[in-house]
C-alpha cells in the first residue's frame, strides 16, 4: 500500500490561518518565539506584514513578474509552485513543526528591525562578511516573497545575489562546483525578481565554467557538475556551454544517480561531508527539472534518502552508517552544516542548533528552500530505543556497515575492507563509538572512540588505516576485531613492530571524562581462559561506558596525537592480536559519581566476561577471538581474509557466529534494515549490477512506529528496461 500523501491544499490554507493570526505579534513575542522554537517546542510559524528598512534607494527595479499585479495575484505561502511560479510542485504539504524550524533559522539569517524584515540591514551585514553563506540569497528572495514583493526588499537582494557572484568569480574553476550549484539554485527560485543585468551576468559565468567531466574526478564534483550542467543548459536553451562529456547536458549522468538513490546506490553513501551536495542537488533537480519524469525520480530519491536518514537520525547517528565521514578543519564544518540541514527536518531536542556560536552552520540549504518531506519520514526520526541498523550499498562502491543504536550511544562497525583505506580521523574512522557528548562542541571528533591498525606511513603524519589485517564483527552492544597479518600488508622495515592505535576525547577536550587503566598492562581477570588487559573510559550521565578488552598490553604512552586519552598495544609475535569492545548507559549502573558508575561496569566485566585468544595455527586456521560479554551473548570471529587480492569478498560469509548461529554471507544483506525502514536486496547478488543491467529495484517500505503496518515509497516513473527481478529473485518482505 502506498503512503497517503496528505492534502497540500488543505495544509496550505491551514498554515495560511496562522500566518495571518500571528502577523500582529509584537517584537517581544518574536523573541519568546524564537526562544521556544530553539527549546524544541513545535510552533505555527509568524511572518510579519510589513516590512520596514534602514535606507531604501531612490530608484527601484520593478520585475515585469510584478508589473500590474495586485498582491491577490501574486503567489502566497506555501508558494506551491515557488515564489516565481516556475517550480514544480512538491508532492508533500509543510508540516508545521519543519516549518517552525525554518522560520528560528530565517530570523537568524535575517535582520529584523522592530519585529519587521529588514532587508537593507541584512545587505550591510552580508557585505561585512568575507565569505558569506550562499543561500543568504534563498532566505531573503523567500522572505521578500512572504511579504509581499516589496520592492526594496527585491533590490537588496538583487544586491546580494550581484555580491555573491562577483565572489564566485575569481575561483570559477577551482572546485567551485559546490558553490555553482548552490547559486544557480538560488537563480532558479528567484528568476522571475532577477534584475536583466545579473541575468546576463549570470548566463556569462555559467558559459565560462568548464563543466568537462575529467575535470571533476570526485563523486559529489562530478554529480554537481552535471546537475549544474543541465539546469543553466535548460534555463538557457538558446546558448552554449562546455560539454560535460558525450552527454553533452549531463543528462544522462544525473537521471543515472538519481535512480541509484532508490536502489541504495549512493556513492557517498550518508556522508555527513557530501550529504548536502550527493542527495540537495536532486532537490534542485524536483523542483527545476522540465523532465517530469526526472523530477519525479528525483523527488523520490531524495524521500528515500532522508527516510534512511531519519532511521539512524536520533541524537545524531548519521555516523554509524557513513561511508565517507571527515572530521577535521574544512570538513568539520560540513558535517556541522549537514546536521543543520537534516535537524531543520527532523528537530531534536538534546541538540541546540540554534544555540550553536557558529552561526554560519545555521543557515542551511534546507532551511532556505521550501522542499517538503513525507509526514511519516518525520515520524521515523523520532524512533528512540536500542536497535540494531544494518546498511548494505550496493554497486561500484559496494559497502556492508552494521551499528547498534541507543539514545545515549551508538556503536557500529564496517565490514568492507576498502572503506578502512580513509583517513585517521578524516574521512572514515569507522568503527567506533558516537555518544551524546559530541553536541557539547562542534569541534569534538565525529567518532568519540575508535580503534585499528593504521597504515605503514603513520609516524609521517598520513593517519589512515590499514585495511587489509583487521577485520570486525557486531553483536548489539559488543564489537570484537580480529587482527591478523597475514597477507603482509604492514612493512616491518617501517614499522619495527605492528601495533593498534585507538583513542577517546582527551581529559582536556571533555574533562568531565573518566579513565580507569590499572588492568592496562596487568591481569586482572583470573577467570579469563587467556591473558587479557583491559582499560575502562566514562563519559557523562546519559552518554557511555566503555570497556576495552585486549589480549595484548594496552600503553597509555601518548603517540601523535599527545592525547591522555589515546593507547597502543603491539601486536604478538604472530602479528595478531584481538580485542573486545563494550558499551553501556552510566545510568544503568549504581552509583553517586561517573567514576562510581565506572567502576560498578568494570566490576560487572571482570567477573561476567570470558576472553580466549588463539594466535593464527596454518594458513586455513586464522587467528579467531572468542569473547562472552556482560549479557552472556558468546560471540566467535576469524580472521577471514575478506580482503584478500583478486577474491571477491561479497560472496564468502564471514567466518563469525553468535550464540553459535553463523552469520549470513554479506550478499544476502538488505539494503537497508532498520526498525521503521526497510529494503530488500537481491539475495545472493549484487544489487548494485543488476540495477545498471535494467531490473527493477525491491520496494522501501516505511511506517511511523513499531506497531504500524509497512507501506512503500513508491518511484512509479522510475521504468526498469525489464519489468521483474533477475531470475531467481525474489525480494526479501519486512519483519513483521
Amino acid at each position: 500500500m502506498s503512503l497517503i500523501r496528505r492534502s497540500i491544499n488543505n495544509e496550505g490554507m491551514y498554515m495560511t490561518k496562522i500566518y495571518r493570526k500571528l502577523q500582529t505579534m509584537s517584537s517581544l513575542q518574536s523573541l519568546l518565539l524564537l526562544i521556544l522554537v530553539s527549546s524544541g517546542f513545535t510552533l505555527p510559524v509568524n511572518q510579519p506584514l510589513t516590512t520596514q528598512t534602514s535606507s531604501a534607494p531612490s530608484t527601484l527595479y520593478t520585475p515585469t513578474f510584478l508589473v500590474n499585479k495586485s498582491r491577490s495575484e501574486l503567489p502566497v505561502y506555501p508558494f506551491p509552485n515557488g515564489i516565481c511560479n516556475n517550480q514544480n510542485p512538491n508532492n508533500h504539504a509543510p508540516i508545521p513543526e519543519i516549518e517552525s524550524r525554518r522560520l528560528g533559522v530565517r530570523q537568524i539569517a535575517l535582520k529584523f528591525s522592530n519585529g519587521n524584515y529588514d532587508s537593507a540591514a541584512t545587505y550591510q551585514a552580508v557585505l561585512a562578511q568575507t565569505n558569506p553563506s550562499r543561500n543568504i540569497m534563498n532566505f531573503m528572495f523567500y522572505q521578500t516573497a512572504l511579504d509581499g514583493y516589496n520592492l526594496t526588499d527585491v533590490y537588496y537582494a538583487n544586491k546580494v545575489m550581484a555580491l555573491i557572484l562577483s565572489k564566485n568569480e575569481p575561483l570559477i574553476n577551482a572546485a567551485m562546483e559546490f558553490e555553482n550549484w548552490l547559486f544557480l539554485d538560488a537563480y532558479l527560485r528567484a528568476q522571475c525578481l532577477v534584475t536583466p543585468e545579473i541575468t546576463a551576468s549570470v548566463l556569462k559565468y555559467y558559459q565560462t565554467v568548464d563543466f568537462t567531466a575529467g575535470r571533476w574526478t570526485t563523486s559529489n564534483l562530478a554529480l554537481l557538475a552535471a546537475t549544474t550542467r543541465y539546469l543553466i543548459g535548460q534555463t538557457f536553451p538558446n546558448s552554449t556551454f562546455v560539454s560535460y562529456n558525450s552527454d553533452k547536458t549531463g543528462y544522462q549522468l544525473v537521471k543515472d544517480r538519481a535512480r541509484a538513490l532508490y536502489y541504495g546506490q549512493v556513492a557517498e553513501y550518508a556522508s555527513q561531508d557530501y550529504g548536502v551536495y550527493d542527495l540537495f542537488c536532486f532537490v534542485t533537480i524536483a523542483h527545476f527539472s522540465n523532465d517530469s519524469a526526472l523530477a519525479s525520480i528525483a523527488d523520490v530519491g531524495v524521500q528515500v534518502g532522508m527516510a534512511r536518514y531519519a532511521a539512524v537520525w536520533w541524537s545524531d547517528r548519521l555516523a554509524t552508517q557513513c561511508m565517507r565521514c571527515e572530521s577535521n578543519g574544512y570538513h568539520n564544518n560540513n558535517i556541522w552544516w549537514f546536521l543543520a540541514d537534516l535537524w531543520v527536518y527532523f528537530g531534536d531536542s538534546e541538540i541546540n542548533i540554534l544555540g550553536q556560536s557558529a552561526s554560519s552552520y545555521l543557515l542551511t540549504y534546507s532551511a532556505s528552500v521550501n522542499y517538503h518531506i513525507d509526514p511519516t519520514i518525520l515520524a521515523v526520526s523520532k524512533l528512540t530505543g536500542p536497535r540494531a541498523v544494518q546498511v548494505y550499498g550496493p554497486g561500484e562502491y559496494t559497502f556492508f556497515l552494521q551499528s547498534f543504536i541507543t539514545d545515549s550511544y551508538a556503536i557500529y562497525i564496517s565490514n568492507t575492507p576498502v572503506v578502512s583505506h580513509e583517513a585517521i580521523p578524516g574521512q572514515s574512522t569507522l568503527p567506533g563509538i558516537f555518544w551524546n557528548g559530541h553536541s557539547s562542541t562542534y569541534n569534538a571528533s565525529r567518532s568519540n572512540f575508535y580503534m585499528g591498525v593504521p597504515s605503514n606511513d603513520y609516524f609521517s603524519g598520513d593517519y589512515k588505516w590499514n585495511g587489509y589485517p583487521q577485520e570486525w564483527m557486531l553483536e548489539k552492544s559488543t564489537y570484537l576485531l580480529v587482527v591478523d597479518n597475514a597477507l603482509n600488508s604492514i612493512d616491518k622495515t617501517l614499522i619495527p613492530q605492528p601495533f593498534v592505535i585507538g583513542n577517546m576525547p582527551s581529559s582536556k577536550e571533555f574533562p568531565d571524562s573518566v579513565l580507569i587503566s590499572d588492568c592496562a598492562a596487568k591481569l586482572c581477570n583470573p577467570n579469563s581462559p587467556s591473558p587479557v588487559y583491559y582499560l575502562f573510559y566514562g563519559f557523562g550521565n546519559n552518554s557511555v561506558l566503555i570497556s576495552i578488552a585486549s589480549s595484548q598490553v594496552l600503553d597509555l604512552t601518548a603517540f601523535k596525537y599527545q592525547n591522555d586519552r589515546s593507547f597502543h598495544a603491539y601486536l604478538s609475535r604472530n602479528d595478531s592480536a584481538g580485542f573486545a569492545v563494550e558499551a553501556a548507559n552510566p545510568n544503568d549502573f549504581v552509583g553517586s559519581t561517573l567514576l562510581d558508575k565506572l567502576t560498578a561496569f568494570k566490576s560487572k566485566i571482570l567477573n561476567s566476561t570470558l576472553f580466549q585468544f588463539q594466535d593464527p595455527q596454518s594458513s586455513i586456521l586464522r587467528a579467531h577471538l572468542t569473547y562472552t560479554d556482560s549479557n552472556r551473548n558468546t560471540l566467535w570471529k576469524q580472521y577471514a581474509y575478506m580482503a584478500n587480492a583478486g577474491d571477491d569478498w561479497m560472496i564468502k560469509s564471514p567466518i563469525e557466529t553468535v550464540n553459535g548461529q553463523k552469520r549470513p554471507p554479506f550478499l544476502n544483506w538488505p539494503i537497508t534494515s532498520s526498525p521503521l525502514v526497510y529494503q530488500s536486496g537481491y539475495p545472493g547478488y549484487n544489487a548494485g549490477q543488476y540495477s545498471k543491467m535494467g531490473y527493477r529495484p525491491c520496494p522501501v517500505f516505511i511506517r511511523p512506529n513499531i506497531s504500524s503496518s509497512w507501506a512503500t515509497i513508491d518511484n512509479p516513473t522510475l521504468k526498469s528496461q525489464y519489468s521483474g527481478y533477475p531470475k531467481g529473485i525474489s525480494c526479501i518482505p519486512p519483519p513483521s
